[in-house]
Order: structure tokens, then C-alpha cells, then sequence
């Protein structure tokens, strides 16, 4: 009897710790940090073609498959807050990473990249010779906007649904043009991005959910007993 008493009081302990857990998990934005933003910068061949050198600045990475006609920006995720798991509503925050974009001694260096997903807008810190500020660079609109044609992503021609396409806008393209005059216009696709998010449990969520896992043990003892 006081055997299965205690596994009586043991499943109540791993369901009441699991329910709590959940509802401590309201419709809001919670912290993330880790994984990274994947850009397939679909402009590449252009900006090149125009005579644009592209590199990775900080812990970014700029991967070019030849073969493919693909380069891809790697920018680690390094905090923000989004509304997950309900919704994508919120901000990511790329710390530490970012894009040079170069030609003919003139360097522009876009750094510590923010998407927010409520304005749809994408800022950056630039700094292009003398001058350095912070603004915003990339308009951000669902792959299911926009013009036929656009938002293409690996493979080419299909379209993942949770991707992000990126244009330049007014401040974005300036910034460009200055590399190189006429390069750019707001409202052009710059590539498309994709992100993959870690959330980082709150303390009292991680209590409530370290209390079910603490009572799943004793179960578990129990049933071995």
C-alpha cells in the first residue's frame, strides 16, 4: 500500500510540474540566444558582377558554392526576444557579426545586425570610411509577398515557407551607392534569410520544469523498486 502510495504521489508531482511548466509559458516574448541567421544573399552575382567584393566580418561566415551560384551569411545568434512558441513576433540580435561590402579602396561594414520581426525591419551598425552610425538596412517581408520570382532559396526555384525575404531600403541602398554610386535601389532584394532560435528558459520556468523532472525520477525509482 505505502509502495503505491508513494507512486500515486510521485505521478502527481511529474503532471503538476509539467502543467505548471506550461502555463508558465504565457503568449509572450521570451529570451533566445544561440544558433544562427542563415542569409542566402541572392544579390551575389550581381554585386559582384558590378565589381563588389563581399566578406564576413567578426564571428560571421561567408560560404560561396561556385558551382551553385549560392553565397550564404552565417550570423550567430546572440540574444533578442521572440513570442515563441505562439508566434515569430520579436527581435534577434546578431552581436559581434556582419557583412563588408568593398570596391576600389571604399569599404562599407555592416555590424551587429537586429531583426525585428514586428516593424519588419532589419538595422545594423555601418561605418563606410569617416562615417559610422546606425539604421535601418533591410526591409523584412514573408516569402509570400512580394513580386513572382522573388524570395528563391535552396534549392533554387522552391521557396521555403519560414524564410525571410530581405530589400534594401532608402538608408540600405545610400549606403551602397556610396561604394558604388548607382549599385542599388530601395526595394531591391538582397537576399533571403532563415533563422533557427534557441529559447532560453526564464528562472521560474526552468524551476517548474526541473520540479517534473525531479518527480519523473522518483517514478522511475519507484518502479524499478
Amino acid at each position: 500500500m505505502r509502495m503505491m502510495h508513494l507512486k500515486r504521489i510521485a505521478a502527481v508531482v511529474v503532471a503538476a510540474g509539467l502543467l505548471l511548466a506550461v502555463a508558465a509559458t504565457p503568449a509572450r516574448a521570451i529570451p533566445i540566444g544561440g544558433d544562427y541567421s542563415l542569409i542566402d544573399i541572392t544579390s551575389a552575382p550581381y554585386l559582384r558582377a558590378a565589381g563588389l567584393d563581399l566578406a564576413a566580418l567578426g564571428t560571421g561566415e561567408l560560404h560561396t558554392f561556385a558551382i551553385l551560384g549560392v553565397t550564404t551569411l552565417v550570423l550567430p545568434v546572440t540574444g533578442g526576444d521572440v513570442a515563441l512558441p505562439f508566434s515569430f513576433d520579436g527581435t534577434i540580435e546578431h552581436s559581434g557579426s556582419g557583412l563588408r561590402l568593398s570596391s576600389s579602396g571604399i569599404n562599407l561594414d555592416l555590424t551587429n545586425f537586429v531583426m525585428n520581426t514586428i516593424t519588419s525591419k532589419m538595422s545594423a551598425n555601418y561605418a563606410i570610411g569617416a562615417a559610422t552610425g546606425a539604421g535601418e538596412i533591410f526591409d523584412i517581408l514573408a516569402c509570400g509577398s512580394g513580386p513572382p520570382g522573388t524570395c528563391f532559396t535552396l534549392p533554387r526555384g522552391a521557396v521555403i515557407p519560414s524564410a525571410l525575404r530581405l530589400s534594401f531600403t532608402d538608408l540600405g541602398a545610400g549606403l551602397v551607392n556610396f561604394v558604388i554610386p548607382g549599385l542599388a535601389g530601395a526595394g531591391m532584394q538582397f537576399g533571403v534569410a532563415n533563422t533557427a532560435l534557441t529559447a532560453v528558459p526564464e528562472p521560474g520556468t526552468a524551476l517548474l520544469v526541473g520540479s517534473a523532472l525531479v518527480g519523473l525520477a522518483a517514478l522511475r525509482r519507484n518502479r524499478r523498486a
